[in-house]
């Protein structure tokens, strides 16, 4: 009895020291309830520290400003209930919050509260149903951070100021800045150049914080920074974290072969690339409950691991070594080479912004609508997919770029254009201008699509592009973060990783085996010409060599019968570095 009786006692002081236990909170986005965790008690925490508690609440701040509401002065409503609900108060968000979004338009919003001795201020951008501000994310601009996001993250920092100054914010504050997609590029570079300033002294927002008091998290960050990357993930940026998904083609943008990269730390979600335990099993948890609906098992799957690598044959194998087989394919690896590729069109950064951005912001703000004399598109997913493949001279415009006709090609994307503009004979001339703005822009970009004809294949497969629109799902995201949970996980929660691996190459094998220590079984064999593997993702080059790619939590025991083999190690990028030591015919890796 005496025994039980102390613990008892105790309680009271173990909850005080440890902080109170999380509220779960209810919140709306695009229509759907979703489920998270709040608690004052995450700001006494370490900024530079990852805290999966922040995470969460950062990506539920975001997706809850998301409302596809067609009356726009009502999409902020839900955003301010789940502030209410945390106890903020003075909400407020800006005039473009409010209106239907235009090209460079960005919606923002703000609301404090008092936490111990120091006020908390809640910074969040718009992350969704932003419609004609998707001509902003591709508006890069000649130099520096990436126009579009650059110029709206200094609109953000200046009605910060005022909100500051407004509500007479002067003590000890701290501000969390969360966003999703477009707006996670536009906080992590607000939350940069806060810092910036800080340590600069030429912080003028009234208040005292210092590099210790800014938390920034971002879901999905696209590229945005045109900085040094080790500079960008090194000190006083460590308080920004960016939480991705390995596989999602959004966070490619802007092109990292341009010079852009993300401020802070990123942290991705487990991929069969990056972690050795990524199994069935883990695919089935990530996606436990996908869009928060109950009818979730009626909506689309997560089919990252359906994605379908084609032969490009060996005439088109030949002069770059491409890959002609594959096991276990990986979508991310595509993503990153597929956008590389494509920045390698004969034209700069500079030259883009000066000849060709302005005809891609005008095809993107037809697609959206904001043209008001051509019909604007359905761009969901995957209906935009299949109803582009409903066309049947797509075949024909696939058989162009591989016979390198980009004159026909070109010449069909006019007649596509028009198809999905269902252009009549009122908007035959307003879509012709906005076509004849990309026509160059669009043969250049043949050129780097062509170079690399195994990407082209799987680019131009149904099934992968179906894959790729789906990556970018706000609440399949969202379920993916609440996997890693270890709050509503326990052990059996997902690890997120930096997004880095390894690459083995083996050249001339004749034989290789490769056992995993962790697991306790068999990843990898070679033999006979015939590669085998239920976990790894590997492929053989026209000239017989082999590529396979180890997660970084990976212990691998090996014997190889080769020519030679090395190893190299690839950035979250998807750059390689390679080491210097060759491998022996035995050891460990």
């Amino acid at each position: 009895m005496k025994t039980a009786f102390v613990p008892l006692l105790l309680l009271p002081l173990l909850l005080t020291a440890c902080g109170s236990a999380p509220n779960e909170l209810a919140f709306v986005t695009d229509g759907k309830e979703g489920k998270t965790l709040y608690d004052d008690s995450y700001f006494l925490l370490d900024n530079q520290e990852f805290h999966q508690e922040i995470a969460l609440a950062s990506a539920a701040t975001s997706l809850a400003g998301i409302d596809g509401n067609p009356d726009y002065s009502k999409r902020h409503l839900h955003l301010f209930e789940l502030w209410e609900k945390e106890g903020f108060k003075d909400p407020y968000v800006n005039e473009d919050y409010k209106t239907k979004p235009s090209a460079d338009s960005i919606g923002f919003g703000f609301a404090h509260k008092t936490v111990d001795d120091f006020e908390l201020v809640a910074v969040t951008v718009r992350s969704g149903a932003y419609e004609a501000e998707w001509a902003s994310n591709l508006t890069l601009g000649g130099s520096g951070n990436s126009q579009g996001y650059d110029q709206s993250s200094d609109k953000l920092l200046a009605d910060l100021k005022a909100y500051l100054a407004g509500n007479r914010l002067s003590g000890k504050t701290r501000f969390w800045f969360s966003g999703y997609s477009r707006g996670a590029a536009v906080i992590n570079l607000s939350a940069a150049k806060m810092l910036d300033d800080i340590v600069a002294s030429t912080f003028d927002y009234g208040t005292q914080t210092t590099t210790k008091d800014v938390y920034a998290y971002g879901l999905e960050t696209p590229l945005a920074a045109g900085i040094d990357p080790e500079k960008a993930k090194g000190d006083p940026y460590r308080c920004i974290h960016n939480v991705l998904n390995f596989n999602d083609p959004v966070t490619t943008l802007s092109p990292h072969a341009w010079g852009f990269v993300r401020y802070g730390v990123s942290h991705y979600f487990p991929d069969r690339l990056t972690d050795i335990r990524f199994d069935a099993v883990s695919r089935k948890k990530m996606v436990s409950d996908y869009h928060f609906s109950p009818d979730a098992h009626l909506l689309p799957e997560y089919n990252v691991d359906d994605w379908k690598f084609y032969d490009p044959g060996f005439d088109a194998a030949m002069n770059k070594n491409l890959p002609r087989e594959t096991l276990n394919p990986s979508m991310g690896r595509f993503t990153r080479a597929f956008m590389d590729q494509l920045a390698t069109i004969p034209i700069t950064r500079e030259f883009f912004a000066q000849g060709y951005q302005e005809g891609v912001r005008e095809l993107i703000l037809a697609a959206m609508g904001a043209n008001p004399e051509i019909k604007g598109l359905s761009i969901n997913g995957g209906m935009f997919v299949n109803m582009i493949f409903s066309y049947p001279f797509i075949q024909s415009m696939f058989i162009e770029l591989q016979q390198e006709d980009y004159d026909g090609f070109a010449n069909d994307f006019e007649l596509l254009l028009f198809e999905l503009f269902d252009v009549d004979g009122d908007s035959v001339s307003p879509v012709r201008a906005v076509y004849d703005k990309v026509y160059w822009f669009l043969l250049l970009l043949c050129t780097g699509i062509t170079s690399r004809a195994d990407l082209m294949l799987q680019f131009f497969s149904r099934d992968n592009l179906l894959n790729l629109f789906s990556t970018h799902d706000s609440g399949m995201n969202y379920s993916f973060l609440r996997s890693c949970d270890a709050r509503l996980y326990g052990k059996n929660a997902l690890q997120l990783n930096d997004g880095t691996y390894r690459v083995l190459h083996i050249d001339e094998p004749t034989s290789v085996a490769l056992f995993e220590e962790n697991l306790g079984k068999a990843a990898f064999s070679y033999k006979d010409g015939v590669m085998g593997s239920g976990m790894l993702c590997c492929e053989k080059l026209n000239d017989g060599s082999l590529n396979v790619f180890l997660p970084n939590n990976g212990a691998f025991r090996y014997v190889i019968h080769a020519a030679s083999s090395s190893l190299g190690k690839v950035d979250e990028y998807g750059q390689e570095t390679p080491l210097p030591d060759a491998l022996g015919t035995q050891g460990r890796i």
